[in-house]
């Protein structure tokens, strides 16, 4: 299962990714019965965290959950983070895991319930890669909704 790579920016959408914006993913279990959705400080960073949890989750899961697939990498081209260091860099961050927060819940809502593990969501049944691209857009759309952020485009 390849990955979909999007960029936000202001109202657009692109699938040119330039690495260092901080990003949202969504990763898969195998057996498609779970996803991870998370943060990231810069979206180049996604192949590297999809080793990370995988090495850490495979004392926990059964072998069939693996591979672990990433699936899409949203990345906020207009919510510096990475490599700053200034002082509202925290302040960006926060904002950045509070849009996490809220496109977990929503595709929760949308897809199964939350998981008891952080950062998981239980899905009723698997979905695409294709799937999850037209879910995680729509379920954006209703994030921006709840507060000052990029919002997809056409």
């Amino acid at each position: 299962m390849s990955h979909e790579l999007l960029a936000v920016r202001s109202g657009t959408t692109r699938a040119i990714i330039d690495g260092r914006a901080p990003a949202l993913y969504v990763m898969t279990m195998a057996n498609g019965v779970s996803a991870k959705v998370g943060a990231l400080e810069a979206a180049g960073n996604a192949g590297t965290r999809l080793s990370d949890v995988q090495r850490d989750h495979r004392r926990r899961e059964p072998e069939g959950s693996f591979p672990l697939s990433l699936v899409v990498v949203l990345e906020i081209v207009d919510l510096p983070i990475a490599g700053d260091h200034d002082v509202d860099s925290e302040e960006r961050w926060a904002e950045l895991e509070h849009l996490e927060s809220a496109l977990r819940l929503v595709l929760a809502r949308r897809h199964g319930r939350l998981a008891r593990w952080t950062d998981w969501i239980h899905l009723d049944t698997p979905m695409s890669t294709d799937q999850w691209v037209t879910s995680v857009r729509e379920a954006w759309e209703e994030v921006c909704s709840l507060g000052r952020t990029a919002r997809f485009g056409g």
